[in-house]
């Protein structure tokens, strides 16, 4: 069956279920508590890589939700 939809269409659902079979739910975000971290580091002359390292703190887990970077050298260095 193919069905074509032009718009937006309105969706009213009612969910019965009796009290011996419940609709199972959960908070996705009971519990949650992000953390921050800020990496400094520095490349020294002559070379041109670096690298920083933490510890994701105990009963958390790792979830890179954004990454950025500064990069900023002394005058007249490439």
């Amino acid at each position: 069956m193919n069905a074509n939809i032009n718009g937006t269409p309105n969706v009213n659902a009612t969910i019965v279920n009796p009290s011996s079979s419940p609709l199972l739910v959960r908070d996705v975000d009971a519990g949650r508590s992000p953390f921050e971290i800020r990496l400094t580091f520095n490349i020294d002359d002559g070379s041109a890589v670096n690298q920083t390292r933490f510890d994701v703190p105990s009963g958390k887990r790792l979830v890179i939700e954004h990454v950025s970077a500064r990069v900023q050298g002394p005058a007249g260095q490439k």
